[in-house]
């Protein structure tokens, strides 16, 4: 069985056009290779599908690799697959199989394999619209003829059906299994890359309720009482997804801020999120006797501080050019609405050392920071 997430190959033009008519023909197939291999007595028990293999495949060839020589060919062979009708493929694909496990939930069964195929199928759409224009305006752009939102086959753009899913995957997730946790992150950062810095795709997001179901998603994945490591990276991520939401449209952050999910209001709920900041994740010297569980522990303190200072960046967000909810943060946020700028600059320090944040988002950041520094409550 294909490794989960291998690096991408250096390929040359000629075999990565081989590669992609290949994964093409396993689609097509529909079936699995079991007879193929039983025939010729490879295997005694075959349970990979062509299109699980087909994925891993695609996978494998649009991962971001450590190298800007592979760096090239991978994009190569991303503009080859969206010029070839992969994306649309590929999208038919993970609706099927998001049906699939309704029909399957519904029956009691809990097929891992397809569970698996709709993870990777969804970290290639993830791979394929990173920093990709074209990759994501061909999805922003897409309808297809879908059934997991009604019933019934109609025809829909792509982004309400990234919604339906987001709205399946989020609400039978099951945190012990770490497919069903991945799968929901990719989806998150799928709408991540189509919304970040596109008004398009962020009025795509709430024209179809997006809002309300991603901030539902952020307030199940923060019920968790002792959430694993993908669940804070999966909270990370949809925490991003309502940054992109609301950083350049007021109405969103209107919309947002006035959300009341499961019991709480979603800004008391950030607040309690932002809670009591700690330290910073402690830096070991090269000489210091570093344990795996201070290891565990500072991993653990990294990922609830980067938690905190994403929450702090969207409330920052949202007080922008409202009284209302200036001052419910005032009261509920620990250390008031003065304690956001300084959480702001850890945030900026952090993207300013690891380079992993655009100069544009960096300014934003600044500015915000200057705008909470000077405001006062009215």
């Amino acid at each position: 069985q294909p490794a989960a997430g291998p690096q991408a190959k250096l390929l040359s033009d000629r075999n990565s056009r081989t590669v992609l008519e290949q994964t093409q023909k396993m689609f097509r197939v529909g079936g699995t290779l079991e007879n193929t291999l039983h025939q010729h007595g490879l295997v005694e028990e075959v349970r990979i599908s062509a299109p699980l293999l087909a994925v891993h495949v695609l996978e494998s060839c649009t991962h971001a690799p450590e190298s800007e020589s592979a760096l090239i060919v991978v994009e190569q062979f991303k503009a080859s697959f969206c010029q070839r009708d992969g994306l649309e493929a590929l999208v038919v694909l993970v609706d099927q199989l998001v049906q699939n496990l309704v029909a399957a939930k519904e029956g009691g069964e809990h097929p891992l394999q397809v569970l698996e195929c709709l993870m990777v199928s969804l970290q290639v759409l993830e791979n394929i619209t990173f920093s990709n224009e074209q990759g994501i305006r061909m999805l922003l752009s897409l309808e297809f003829d879908s059934s997991t939102s009604m019933g019934s086959l109609r025809r829909v753009p792509c982004v309400q059906a990234c919604l339906v899913w987001l709205r399946y995957l989020s609400t039978s997730i099951k945190e012990e299994c770490k497919l069903s946790v991945l799968a929901l992150k990719s989806i998150l950062a799928l709408l991540v890359n189509l919304t970040n810095g596109s008004e398009e795709g962020c009025r795509q997001v709430a024209r179809f309720d997006g809002l309300e179901t991603i901030g539902s998603t952020l307030m199940r994945l923060l019920e968790s009482s002792a959430p694993s490591e993908e669940v804070s990276d999966t909270t990370n991520m949809a925490l991003c997804l309502l940054i992109n939401l609301v950083e350049k449209d007021e109405e969103n952050r209107k919309t947002i801020a006035r959300l009341t999910l499961h019991g709480e209001p979603l800004v008391r709920r950030l607040c309690r999120l932002v809670g009591p900041t700690g330290p910073p994740p402690t830096e070991y010297e090269s000489e210091d006797e570093v344990t795996e569980e201070m290891l565990q522990k500072n991993e653990k303190d990294g990922m609830r501080a980067m938690a905190q200072t994403y929450a702090a960046l969207l409330l920052s967000f949202l007080v922008l050019g409202s009284a209302e909810v200036r001052q419910d943060v005032d009261i509920h946020l620990e250390g008031g609405l003065s304690s956001l700028p300084s959480l702001l600059h850890r945030l900026h320090q952090f993207h300013s050392s690891t380079h992993s944040m655009t100069a544009e988002n960096m300014t934003t950041i600044t500015d915000l920071i200057r705008t909470l520094q000077g405001q006062e409550l009215s």
